[in-house]
């Protein structure tokens, strides 16, 4: 696999990946992991896809870009873009469940994807008792 890879990134898989094997694996792992329960929940959708671009381009580098000619690496790049940018969490995820709960800050606002609205809700007053101003007859 090392012999398909792209030719900057060769040295990188032999002096680092390669004798570093055992501490790559579990990273790896992790990374699929955490990609694969943000993207189901869709909670921080946009840190998810994020982190599945970035397995992904490392995957294609390790491949070789002009191998693969029945690859779906560049399909799933292609989706991971468009979580990314559609903010996916936000229609039946976590994101759009507590959008209000992460869109008080600006970081957790931006990893779902929430707009910024420019301006917030108008409070309305709350409702007046059915009996106030109402003259009681006794």
């Amino acid at each position: 696999m090392i012999q398909s890879a792209e030719g900057f990134f060769r040295p990188f898989l032999e002096n680092v990946v390669a004798p570093n094997a055992a501490t790559f694996a579990p990273l790896i792992a992790l990374g699929e992991f955490t990609v694969g329960v943000t993207l189901v929940l869709g909670l921080f959708t946009r840190l998810g896809a994020i982190t599945a671009m970035w397995l992904t381009l490392n995957y294609m580098l390790a491949k070789g870009l002009a191998a693969g000619g029945g690859s779906t690496d560049r399909l799933f790049f292609a989706l991971d873009l468009a979580f990314l940018l559609g903010s996916a969490g936000l229609a039946w995820g976590l994101d759009g469940v507590r959008r209000r709960e992460l869109g008080a800050n600006p970081v957790t606002r931006w990893l779902a994807g929430i707009p910024e609205s420019p301006e917030q809700p108008a409070q309305r007053p709350a409702a007046a008792p059915a009996s106030a101003g109402v003259p009681r007859q006794g």
